[in-house]
């Protein structure tokens, strides 16, 4: 199930309409990152992957990836909210740049990296089928939780500005 970050809304209802139907079906949930499923959805290169959803309020969600020896993604550090313009990179040789963030914030980011990406697409979002690919070894090896525990993860609880915020910026 995807587990945020993400729109509030899309988040809740993703995670609500997951433990519903584990549920009913009395089975676990595997909680899978929306930043993964997107870096998950880049092509196969050997630089890092940075995943970053357009946020709103001035910021993006992100997460730096590589991919491991099965093909699947690992995120490097933790993922984080921020304003594209202080997100902290590792130093890497390629970069490939998903989602929607990278259209909202591509000077901001592009200037973050240690020189132009060699792949960058900013009108991609979170797929189900990459969802699916990266639960499907956890949920084979037992790491699904109760759906009861698989709780959204939003990274940033605050949902709007306030007027003297909105006027600072």
């Amino acid at each position: 199930m995807g587990r945020g970050p993400g729109a509030f809304t899309g988040v809740r209802l993703g995670v609500s309409v997951a433990q519903g139907l584990a549920l009913g079906l009395d089975i676990p949930v595997v909680p899978v990152s929306s930043l993964a499923a997107l870096a998950q959805d880049a092509p196969l290169g050997d630089g890092l992957v940075l995943a970053v959803i357009d946020a709103r309020m001035g910021e993006v969600y992100a997460g730096t990836y590589r991919r491991g020896s099965d093909g699947l993604v690992d995120v490097i550090g933790e993922e984080t909210v921020d304003r594209a313009e202080k997100l902290i990179l590792q130093k890497s040789k390629q970069w490939s740049v998903i989602g929607s963030g990278w259209d909202a914030y591509r000077d901001a980011l592009a200037a973050r990296l240690s020189g132009p990406p060699a792949w960058a697409d900013g009108a991609r979002y979170p797929q189900a089928r990459q969802i699916a690919r990266l639960a499907q070894p956890q949920f084979a090896a037992g790491r699904g939780v109760s759906p009861e525990y698989a709780l959204p993860v939003y990274l940033r609880d605050k949902v709007a500005l306030t007027l003297d915020e909105q006027r600072a910026r």
